[in-house]
């Protein structure tokens, strides 16, 4: 019996002092993002947001980084013409079906960062970006319209391009 509470004693000791916090996980998923390993970045930011639910940073960082994964490493975006999100090259379907997953929800993490802290300009900019890649122009306007009046000074010049 001894043994055993000695042994329960090492391991919890030992084992207390790995368990990451959820800022050391925002950091690390930083260090993946810097890096180019965005699906690294994404799963970081998903275990940060685990850890604490309440971090609107976690949520903006995961969007920025399905944003980047979609664009730079699948190539999803929306076809006007047959109101259809498609990859970049058609050959690329099978991968793309298979990374999916990792870029489903930036919209729904810039909406989860805002209602933490609705003055986030950033949030609501990336927001409007996203909105735009799918298609979504009425939204991306409010958003950018939005983003601009928090002071994002780049919220300007894609209204003028995108916003009647």
């Amino acid at each position: 019996m001894r043994n055993l509470l000695f042994l329960f004693v090492i391991f919890t000791i030992t084992f207390s002092g790995c368990a990451r916090s959820a800022q050391q996980y925002v950091a690390q998923a930083k260090s993946k993002y810097d890096a180019q390993d965005f699906k690294g970045a994404i799963f970081d930011y998903s275990k940060a947001i685990a850890k604490d639910p309440g971090l609107p940073e976690a949520y903006y960082s995961r969007g920025i980084a399905k944003r980047t994964f979609r664009k730079n490493c699948v190539g999803i975006y929306f076809t006007p013409k047959s109101n259809t999100v498609q990859p970049k090259n058609q050959s690329s379907t099978s991968s793309v079906e298979k990374l999916f997953p990792f870029c489903m929800g930036e919209i729904d993490d810039y909406t989860r960062a805002i209602g933490l802290n609705p003055a986030y300009a950033d949030a609501y900019f990336s927001r409007g970006l996203a909105e735009i890649d799918f298609g979504l122009l009425d939204s991306a306007c409010i958003d950018l319209k939005k983003a601009g009046s928090l002071g994002n000074e780049e919220a300007q010049d894609l209204i003028l391009l995108n916003c009647r």
